[in-house]
């Protein structure tokens, strides 16, 4: 199909009633282009961003009125009279006259929506060079919870939109790219055969697979009247990513690196005043410091310094878009690898990304987005049996580097047990994960009238991830949960997610232009398919082989877990505005769910909210000079 489509954009026809307008946007009183600005055609509700040197593409009728929105700087309607216009903005706008993208990707001003919704332009988070693009998002949100498991290279995070809403289930909100969800999945370690994995692994989450480079905007719908079309699945909020797809023009080649280093901030202070021991008394096969005081002259180490190391960060985005009236394209390629402070961590990423889109016929627009996703991650333990915990308890007279005998076994320091040394660990326990996915989305909107319209799309996004966690055969038998000289856990997750989504719109003016509506019905098709297999070896043969045909337990320790689920939906929504004043919409959705019982499988989620811009009726009143805008939301 995406071939198709591909020779489908290659061979686009011409012919258009509508002209092409293009031009530029500028600060006012000077000469300084403004990207990103949003320009929106009022009547076909369709609209572009202006690329780097503030240069625009857009088709409209001669009469149309074009919006010129952005971020700071007041909200312009221009009327099309020729096919190519200069715009200046002046400095002072609001925020509430932007364009978003709200749920099913439509296209709607904030001044019209009845409910919170934040935006965050692809830029903005492509400039904080985080691995998980996610963590950006932290201060940047009102009323979103951001929390890092670590701070190491590949790390999860979780986001909350409206709190703790389920006790057992996830509380994370649905992403959704280009109008249909992906899957966010963080890989569940009890599906391993050794189920309390969970509390010493951190797996990452998978929407941190994107690259922001290729991120145009992100909307944020925490309320559930704003996530309501989307159904049970956004019973935790919904993130809405839109793409970049390239500008028109001359081909463009874009090249960026960046390139960081990160260093450990503020490091606890470890006791150098009392030796091992208890009651003051002297103790060496004990790493409790309750002994006598050391002796002056005691060599002392630096060990929690002599541990980390300084971590580096680098990025390579390359680029290559372009196009002409009728069809765009963009191809990007990034890079990203990062080692991390703790020593034997490391997240390589690399992401390829295809995106066009064309106007096929008259009234026949086609869009799609490819893209492949390359995976690595090496990272250590967690929790109570982590690096860091051995790293504060650490006696400092010892050596931290000198966990080793000659003939390359571990060096024990006490007759008993004892804590895993912090470089043993993360030298001889081996973490990781390689993964590869594919996210493709093929979209079509057919206008056959200026008043009727249908949008259809169809997703999958599928993925291979193996897990890795070894533990060697001299580890701390607390760490390898009991004595069984070495443990080898493998896990291969097959994640299937395809959708399917198909809505007609029809739009009519009533009292003279006055109220405008706008009606869209549809369907959608949800379906999830996870399938994990997993074993687990132990008892190693050579210390130093890493493999499952190392150990003599294998097979009956094998394990498969398998989750499918499908979710089919209708849905409706209802627009009403009038004389850009009062905005009322109204949405229904009803999803049947292949996880209950079919007499009580089916959910039904209405919303209605309405804004009142009342600044509106005070166009000619002394305090528009104070207030720009304002509104009543509910």
């Amino acid at each position: 199909m995406l071939a198709i489509t591909l020779l489908l954009l290659a061979s686009i026809s011409s012919i258009a009633q509508s002209i092409n307008v293009s031009g530029n946007v500028l600060t006012e009183g000077g000469s300084t282009p403004l990207q990103g600005v949003t320009v929106t055609n009022n009547r076909t509700n369709k609209n572009t961003i202006t690329n780097s040197d503030g240069t625009f593409l857009i088709a409209a009728n001669v009469g149309d009125k074009l919006i010129f929105t952005y971020v700071g700087y007041s909200r312009k309607e221009v009327t099309v009279t020729q096919a190519n216009i200069t715009v200046r903005l002046t400095a002072g706008g609001n925020e509430l006259d932007q364009v978003v993208v709200t749920a099913l990707g439509i296209n709607r001003s904030k001044r019209s929506l009845g409910y919170a919704a934040s935006d965050v332009k692809g830029p903005e988070l492509a400039q904080t060079q985080r691995d998980n693009f996610v963590n950006a998002l932290a201060g940047r949100v009102p009323g979103v919870t951001i929390s890092g498991t670590s701070g190491m290279p590949g790390s999860s995070t979780s986001i909350q939109l409206r709190g703790v809403n389920s006790l057992s289930g996830s509380n994370q909100p649905l992403f959704v790219i280009d109008g249909l969800p992906v899957n966010n999945q963080t890989f569940n370690a009890n599906t391993m055969v050794a189920q309390s994995e969970n509390r010493t692994v951190d797996f990452s989450n998978r929407i941190s697979d994107l690259n922001p480079e290729d991120i145009e905007s992100l909307t944020i719908l925490k309320g559930p009247e704003a996530a309501a079309l989307y159904g049970i699945d956004a019973a935790n909020g919904a993130i809405v990513i839109t793409t970049r797809k390239g500008t028109a023009g001359v081909g463009t080649i874009n090249y960026s690196y960046n390139y960081g280093i990160e260093k450990v901030g503020r490091l606890p202070e470890i006791d150098r005043v009392y030796a091992r021991g208890t009651n003051g008394i002297l103790n060496t096969n004990t790493f409790a410091s309750f002994g006598p005081k050391f002796p002056d002259g005691t060599t002392f180490y630096n060990n929690i310094d002599n541990f980390f190391n300084n971590g580096k960060v680098s990025k390579h985005n390359l680029s290559f878009e372009g196009g002409s009236n009728n069809y765009t394209y963009r191809l990007s390629t990034s890079y990203s690898t990062r080692d991390g402070v703790v020593p034997n961590t490391k997240y390589d990423r690399m992401n390829i990304s295809l995106s066009a889109t064309g106007q096929i016929f008259k009234n026949f627009k086609a869009e799609t987005n490819l893209q492949y996703i390359n995976t690595a991650n090496q990272k250590v333990s967690k929790g109570s049996n982590s690096f860091y915990l051995a790293l504060l308890s650490y006696p400092a007279e010892l050596d931290i580097t000198d966990y080793l005998t000659p003939s390359g076994a571990r060096k024990r320091l006490l007759s008993g047990s004892e804590i895993e040394n912090p470089f043993f660990d993360v030298n001889k326990n081996k973490l990781t994960d390689k993964g590869n996915r594919v996210i493709s989305n093929l979209g079509f909107v057919y206008d056959p009238t200026s008043w009727l319209s249908f949008t259809g799309r169809l997703g999958m996004d599928v993925s291979s991830n193996e897990y890795f966690v070894l533990y060697h055969p001299e580890a701390n038998p607390r760490a390898n949960f009991g004595n069984t000289n070495g443990s080898l856990d493998i896990s291969t997750q097959v994640n299937k997610v395809i959708t399917g989504q198909y809505f007609g719109s029809v739009k009519k003016n009533f009292l003279g232009n006055k109220l405008k509506s706008t009606l869209r019905l549809g369907s959608a098709v949800y379906s999830f398919d996870d399938q994990v297999y997993a074993i687990r070896g132990e008892n190693f043969l050579e210390p130093e082989f890493n493999s499952i045909n190392n150990t003599t337990t294998i097979t009956q320790r094998a394990k498969t877990t398998a989750a499918k689920k499908r979710v089919v939906g209708v849905f409706g929504d209802l627009s009403l505005s009038y004389e850009s004043f009062a905005y009322l919409t109204v949405t229904g959705r009803n999803d049947w769910t292949s996880t209950l019982p079919v007499a009580n499988n089916s959910f039904f989620y209405p919303s209605a909210s309405t804004s009142i811009v009342f600044t509106e009726l005070m166009k000619n009143s002394p305090i528009t000079n104070v207030l720009t805008m304002g509104r009543i939301r509910g």
